[in-house]
């Protein structure tokens, strides 16, 4: 078993957020972006996760109406292999299912099986496919789950 932790993301963490994003990304988002989405957006949701006390990770997502639409999911290079993306994953379902999702969508590079396989083993489908969604070049799948949503009455 991983010794990990999760929390919610704080304005202390966009300093580390963005870091492992930079290592992460072609087209990394910039430093304001990650301000207003964990400061601003009341619509986004942010993690990190650390690991053996240093933060190792990120995810976030976007909470609208009854959608919950995956922005990100990173770790930083060198803790990547360990489960620790499977964890922040399997995290985000719980909040999805706290805040009473119905479905889920994400889009992922058709290139990148090990995320495809991650969030196909999580219960998310290949939908539709956005060409050129990557930095104007990279097709991207777009892939959803149907949330089970409980009754709190049963």
């Amino acid at each position: 078993m991983v010794n990990y932790s999760i929390r919610e993301a704080t304005q202390n963490d966009i300093p580390y957020i963005y870091d492992i994003e930079k290592k992460c990304f072609e087209k990394p988002w910039s430093y304001s972006m990650f301000e207003e989405e964990i400061t601003d957006n009341d619509k986004a949701r942010y993690f990190v996760i650390e690991y053996n006390s240093e933060i190792a990770g990120y995810a976030g997502y976007w909470k609208i109406l009854e959608e919950a639409h995956i922005m990100n999911i990173a770790i930083k290079p060198g803790h990547q292999g360990k489960g620790l993306g499977r964890c922040l994953l399997e995290y985000m379902i719980k909040s999805f299912e706290a805040e009473k999702a119905e479905r889920a969508t994400l889009e992922v590079g058709v290139e990148n099986n090990r995320a495809i396989s991650l969030y196909s083993e999580a219960g998310f489908r290949i939908k539709g496919i956005r060409k050129k969604y990557y930095n104007g070049r990279k097709d991207a799948y777009i892939m959803w789950k149907e949330m089970e949503i409980k009754d709190d009455k049963a």
